[in-house]
């Protein structure tokens, strides 16, 4: 054929293997934030974060409640914000 059809697939390295089996499972979690949307800029200053089990609930306030709430969460996490 014109094409090479066999799916690629990255060179996988034993270093790798021993990576995926420390690696923690992804944790999902929902998120909301309130703001100030009385001028142009939306600033926040509210936001609640709660694991999708429920177990985790946290509450940040504040000018810095977005950074505090990236210093919260685990490294890859997933968040599903309720926002309109």
């Amino acid at each position: 054929p014109k094409f090479c059809l066999k799916l690629m697939q990255p060179k996988q390295m034993k270093d790798d293997d021993d990576k995926k089996k420390n690696d923690k499972p992804t944790q999902y979690f929902y998120a909301d934030f309130e703001a100030d949307t009385t001028t142009d800029i939306h600033k926040p200053y509210f936001v609640n974060v709660q694991s999708v089990d429920g177990e985790q609930n946290e509450t940040f306030q504040g000018e810095e409640c977005g950074v505090q709430l990236l210093e919260y969460l685990p490294d890859k996490s997933i968040i599903i914000f309720h926002n309109q």
